[in-house]
């Protein structure tokens, strides 16, 4: 049931973010794709309307420690297109998503996935978003929002 609940919750999430995507140029949403005891699994997605070639995405777990994480399923991010490089990293606190075209081509238009990491005891205060950047072909910033659906 547990499950159902939070693909539901999953649905309503990227319908929200949907409609929330066509106001600015990228857009991140997390979401809570499993629970299973203390370990909760969170899948990370990015909009692009077809304008960015890079970002970063910082999420904050304070007091996480490297031993209750699990980057397995997202150390190789893959947008479909052989010039798009990435993957995620954990350092201080902070599980970092970075992506960018090396030919400097725009992500293309739609939702892709950056993959899920694994929380093992989250740590009180759960996940928050610490930094979200995305940039242009010109290196300039692109208006980005935020959706974080991630039951607390």
């Amino acid at each position: 049931m547990k499950t159902l609940h939070t693909f539901s919750v999953a649905l309503i999430a990227m319908a929200i973010a949907g409609n929330a995507a066509g106001k600015d140029a990228a857009q991140v949403l997390v979401t809570e794709a499993s629970t299973k005891g203390a370990k909760r699994t969170y899948a990370v997605d990015f909009y692009s309307d077809g304008t960015a070639v890079g970002f970063q995405v910082d999420l904050s777990v304070p007091g996480l420690k490297k031993k209750d994480l699990d980057l397995s399923k997202c150390q190789n991010l893959s947008l479909g297109d052989s010039a798009t490089t990435g993957g995620c990293s954990f350092t201080e606190g902070v599980v970092r998503f970075v992506g960018v075209n090396t030919d400097l081509r725009a992500l293309p238009q739609g939702w892709h996935n950056l993959g899920t990491f694994g929380v093992a005891n989250l740590p009180k205060g759960g996940v928050v978003k610490t930094k979200i950047l995305a940039t242009n072909a010109e290196g300039r910033a692109v208006d980005i929002g935020f959706e974080f659906a991630a039951e607390k």
